[in-house]
C-alpha cells in the first residue's frame, strides 16, 4: 500500500442530491428526511472517532419543475427549513442540483429535455435565483442530473457566481433509458467515457480536457471517484484469461446505491482505488431515495459502516469548495 495513504488525510466529498423520493412524479421527500438522521448519525461517530471536521454537501433542487409539481421553487426550503438551519450550524454546505425536467403534458409523462439550451439555462438561471432568495447569498457549486453536462452551461454557471460543479461520472457512457430521465428524454446525455478521474479546470478546447495553466473564471470540475472495480474483483485466473485475450475494462464510478457484496467490500475497493490515484480524492453522490428502496438501504448501510473501516481515519469530509481540490487540478 501506498505510505502516503497512511500517513496524509484524503479530501472527500458526500453530495446529496435533495429531490423528491422518487423520479417519477413523487410529491414526498421522506428520503431527505431519513437522511439529514443518518448523517448526524454518522457525524457523530466520526467524531467519536477524533475526525474532525465532517461536512456534508447538499445539493438542492430548486428548477423549474419543483415549481410546477409543488407551486413553489423554494418548496424544500420553505417546508424543511429548520432541518436546513441545523445542518448549516453543523457546518455542512449548500449548493444547486439541477435536472432539465419538463412535463408532457399530450403524454401525461416527465421527461427531460436535453435538446433546447435554453431550457437549460432556465433551469439553472431559475435554480441559482430560488437559492438565493432562501440562503441570501448565491450558491458557489452545482451538480447537474440526468447525466447532463455541456459547456455552454458550465460556462454560464461561473458568470453567476458558480466555481465548482460535481457532475461528471468518469466511464459512463451516454443513456437513453435511466430512471433520473423520467418517461423518455429528447436531445442525449453525456457520454464520460473519456472525462478525467481528478479534479481539473477544462480548456477551451474540449469540456474533457484538463487546461491547469489558463484558469483564471474557470469552473473548476469535481468529477465522482470511479475505479475499474468489476477487473479487481476477478480472480487472477480470469484477469490472466482476459489479458490474454487482449480484452480489456474500464473504470466506473463507485456508486454506493449499487449492489455490492458487503459494506466492507465497499470501502474496501474505495481504499484499493485511493492508492491507485496520483493524488487521491474520494468523492460519492447520493440520492435522496424513497427509505423504503433498495437504493436507499444500499447508500444508507454502507454509511453507517464506514466508521468501522480503517480508511475512515483518512478520509477528510470536506466541501467542494476546500481548496486541496483546486491544488490537485492545478497539477494535471
Amino acid at each position: 500500500m501506498n505510505s502516503s495513504l497512511q500517513t496524509k488525510s484524503i479530501p472527500a466529498i458526500l453530495r446529496f442530491d435533495v429531490e423528491p423520493d422518487f423520479h417519477d412524479g413523487s410529491d414526498t421527500w421522506e428520503g431527505f428526511e431519513r437522511y439529514f438522521d443518518v448523517v448526524n448519525t454518522l457525524r457523530s461517530n466520526m467524531q467519536n472517532l477524533n475526525i474532525k471536521p465532517f461536512k456534508a454537501s447538499w445539493f438542492i433542487r430548486f428548477d423549474p419543475e419543483i415549481e410546477r409539481r409543488f407551486s413553489s421553487g423554494d418548496y424544500i426550503a420553505a417546508t424543511y427549513g429548520e432541518l436546513l438551519r441545523q445542518l448549516k450550524k453543523k457546518g455542512d454546505a449548500f449548493g444547486i442540483h439541477i435536472h432539465m425536467h419538463r412535463w408532457d403534458e399530450d403524454r401525461q409523462a416527465l421527461y427531460s429535455d436535453h435538446s433546447q439550451h435554453d431550457w437549460a439555462r432556465h433551469c439553472l438561471r431559475s435554480s441559482v435565483e430560488v437559492f438565493k432568495k432562501h440562503f441570501g447569498y448565491a450558491p458557489r457549486f452545482m451538480s447537474a442530473g440526468g447525466y447532463y453536462f455541456e459547456k455552454r452551461l458550465i460556462d454560464e454557471a461561473r458568470q453567476l457566481g458558480i466555481e465548482v460543479d460535481v457532475s461528471i461520472e468518469p466511464g459512463l457512457d451516454s443513456k437513453t433509458e435511466d430512471p433520473s430521465l423520467g418517461t423518455y428524454v429528447e436531445g442525449t446525455t453525456c457520454d464520460y467515457t473519456n472525462f478525467p478521474q481528478l479534479p481539473y479546470y477544462p480548456s477551451d478546447e474540449a469540456i474533457h480536457k484538463p487546461d491547469s495553466q489558463n484558469i483564471q473564471n474557470r469552473m473548476l470540475l469535481i468529477p465522482l471517484t470511479s475505479f475499474n472495480y468489476e477487473h479487481h474483483m476477478k480472480p487472477w485466473h480470469k484477469k490472466l484469461v482476459r489479458k490474454l485475450l487482449g480484452r480489456t475494462s474500464s473504470h466506473l464510478p463507485l456508486n454506493p446505491w449499487k449492489t455490492w457484496k458487503s459494506p466492507k467490500t465497499y470501502w474496501d475497493l474505495v481504499e484499493t482505488a485511493m492508492t491507485a490515484l496520483p493524488h487521491p480524492c474520494f468523492i460519492i453522490a447520493i440520492r435522496t431515495d424513497s427509505p423504503k428502496s433498495e437504493t436507499f438501504q444500499r447508500a444508507a448501510c454502507l454509511l453507517d459502516y464506514l466508521p468501522q473501516h480503517p480508511l475512515s481515519k483518512r478520509l477528510r469530509f470536506t466541501d467542494p469548495l476546500d481548496s486541496a481540490f483546486s491544488e490537485i487540478a492545478l497539477q494535471n
